[in-house]
């Protein structure tokens, strides 16, 4: 008699079941019907010089849980361990309590486990330097969204006064769609580029907040230089797609920052400081530009001394996004230097966390 093994889903107890399977008349469940448990028998096979004798006792049957797929798991599933929760050196506290695991499987640990949120969000120095940034960076290209169309009125007054008003007006149009593309392309080009720094050369996404700050310095220099019409693009171009940039790479900055399972929340928490610093640059351009206007015979004001009518506001907003752009090194300092000493923790006890 030769021993065959065979996968069915049921119990072992059940002697008619048995004895059908054992005689042929009952085909095994087969394995794939469930995943969760297998019963795994050994079952005689017929021997015409051993004849099966009715009743004979089968050997002892065992039971396998299978094993999960790990790839069925979500990567933004909630784990059992929820001490880890809340900060980012819990996570590493976690991983030290842990056998060695593959890199990339403790990176996604890390984000699943890292869930910074609510009042919790305002003790982190972090929060407060990734606010700043993107309030102050946004506030400078707001200004020139805004106001492109009185700058662009501004300069034709001074350059051809006898300019027709709907020239002006379709001058005014064109620029504001120069915002819209440059935008649009900065957005684009963000999410690329950081990917890129950050996979490829494990350089920090915040170098971008940089690169968007320096876009937005030559933006404000072309804000207090240009005084020709036809060459303003320079300033409706620099200031669109450094605002493109830096609205393009910020949600990620923010979710590796503080987690996945709170970004909709920290997200429309950071978006509180374009509402601020928006309305702060748009006043202070306007209190400029209004500060050089005239009364005209008609009623209404208009300042006729071109690129003199808001070079000041321009010269506030270069300060600031120099202000950006160190902070924006502090921060990729601070990090470097923190995960350089994380990294002798982890070679140390063998484990890696990104």
């Amino acid at each position: 008699m030769e021993a065959s093994n065979v996968h069915f889903q049921v119990p072992v107890d059940d002697e008619t079941e048995e004895e059908g399977i054992r005689s042929g008349s009952i085909s095994p469940i087969p394995p794939h019907l469930n995943p969760t448990l297998t019963i795994t028998a050994a079952t005689p096979t017929p021997n015409p010089s051993s004849p099966i004798t009715p009743g004979a006792a089968t050997p002892a049957a065992s039971t396998t849980p299978a094993p999960i797929d790990d790839e069925r798991t979500s990567f933004l599933s909630s784990s059992s361990d929820s001490s880890s929760y809340g900060t980012k050196d819990n996570v590493v506290r976690r991983s030290l309590n842990e056998p060695p695991v593959d890199s990339r499987r403790a990176s996604v640990d890390g984000l699943q486990h890292l869930d910074i949120r609510g009042w919790a969000l305002a003790r982190q120095p972090e929060f407060w330097r990734l606010f700043l940034m993107l309030g102050v960076l946004t506030g400078v290209g707001l200004m020139t969204i805004n106001n492109i169309g009185h700058s662009v009125k501004a300069l034709w007054y001074a350059f051809d006064p006898k300019k027709d008003s709907k020239e002006v007006e379709r001058f005014q149009g064109v620029h504001v769609s120069i915002l819209s593309l440059c935008s649009f392309s900065g957005r684009l080009i963000s999410g690329t580029v950081s990917d890129v720094l950050k996979k490829k050369f494990g350089y920090s996404r915040v170098w971008l907040v940089f690169a968007s700050s320096s876009v937005f310095l030559l933006g404000q220099f072309a804000g207090m230089g240009v005084s020709n019409p036809h060459s303003i693009w320079l300033v409706s171009g620099l200031n669109g797609f450094g605002y493109g940039l830096v609205f393009g790479v910020f949600p990620t900055i923010v979710s590796e920052a503080f987690g996945l399972h709170g970004l909709s929340q920290n997200w429309g928490t950071m978006t509180l400081g374009p509402v601020i610093f928006g309305n702060i640059t748009n006043l202070f351009f306007g209190k400029i530009y209004d500060g050089h206007s005239q009364h005209m015979e008609e009623g209404r004001y208009e300042c006729l001394e071109g690129i003199g009518c808001y070079r000041s506001a321009y010269a506030l907003t270069a300060f600031a996004s120099i202000a950006v752009m160190i902070t924006a090194l502090w921060d990729i300092f601070i990090h470097r230097r923190e995960n350089a000493g994380k990294r002798k923790v982890m070679t140390a006890t063998g484990a890696f966390v990104h």
